[in-house]
């Protein structure tokens, strides 16, 4: 008898899974191969809040806006088929803008994948061009390590979306899981990366060399943490900074400091004026540049070398 109570349901052990990896909400939309896992929801609903929206699409992007909000992976989940398709768009999306989302989609049955069954559609090769990685989980007991190593590499290096097929059968068999930390398999994934002295040292050359340097900001920033690297690096080179619209807010300059000072207004009266002084201004300042700008120096004032 004590055996038999130590035995779950796939979906119970992946809900156990989100729990165990910090999950506390969970934008759910039902069907027929995902019921078992909303089933499961109910089961640890003192410790998942699950929210219902009203179309798939609508809890994928939901799920990413709590992950662009709390830094954290961004859950969502939808049945097979259309239920699926519809959050292709919020993968899309979560892949261009380096979020951490994790989309959990039910399946049909693993005796009848690709054979056209209802509501079958291979939602992983769908989304194989536009995830960070993708699974399609055919053992019940391989779903705490594809969870472990889904959450890890969705939340490292470049964040992205990761999604998780997870047929109906498996969700149903039942089996005693000995070990909720199983070891990853990710031979050569290693989000880890630094540049060599020598790649800093040629991107270094190429902008001291370059007429009209520009550093153009996008969310990596963000994601990074590395606003104050940025700064840093503009006001040691004396290269003007762009940046997208969502990075802007993380650009932390003083609104007196050179690096923002903004361009003057063009004058009504004398365009032709203006357009020259500011062409010029933005000549002295490149000449300045070039002249002043030292790999070695740069390297080792700021904290860039890290990277």
């Amino acid at each position: 008898m004590a055996e038999q109570r130590s035995l779950q349901s796939g979906a119970d052990i992946l809900v156990q899974c989100l729990v165990n990896h910090g999950v506390d909400i969970v934008f759910a939309y039902p069907g027929g191969a995902s019921m078992p896992l909303h089933q499961a929801l109910t089961r640890f609903e003192h410790k998942i809040r699950t929210i219902l929206p009203r179309h798939e699409q609508g809890g994928g992007f939901a799920a990413a806006g709590y992950a662009r909000s709390t830094g954290r992976v961004g859950v969502c989940m939808a049945t097979s088929g259309p239920g699926a398709t519809n959050l292709v768009t919020c993968l899309a999306d979560a892949k261009m803008d380096s979020v951490p989302l994790l989309a959990i989609t039910g399946q049909v049955g693993t005796h009848v994948i690709g054979s056209d069954a209802f509501q079958e559609t291979p939602i992983v090769e769908v989304c194989r061009a536009i995830t960070k990685h993708h699974y399609l989980v055919t053992r019940t007991e391989d779903i705490p390590r594809v969870l472990k190593e889904a959450f890890y590499i969705a939340s490292t290096g470049r964040p992205g979306p990761v999604i998780v097929d997870i047929p109906k059968d498996v969700q149903n068999n039942k089996l005693t899981v000995t070990d909720y930390d199983p070891p990853m398999k990710l031979p050569g994934y290693k989000p880890e990366r630094f540049a060599t002295r020598a790649q800093l040292e040629a991107i270094l050359d190429a902008v001291a060399a370059s007429r009209k340097p520009i550093i153009y900001a996008g969310g990596g920033i963000i994601a990074a943490n590395a606003g104050a690297y940025l700064r840093a690096f503009a006001e040691k080179t004396g290269v003007p900074v762009a940046t997208t619209p969502l990075t802007r807010p993380t650009c932390c300059w003083p609104s007196a400091s050179a690096s923002t000072t903004a361009l003057p207004a063009r004058s009504a009266s004398s365009p032709s004026t203006a357009r020259s002084s500011t062409s010029t201004s933005t000549r002295r300042r490149s000449t300045r540049s070039r002249r002043h700008i030292s790999p070695l120096s740069v390297i080792s004032a700021t904290p860039c070398a890290n990277w």
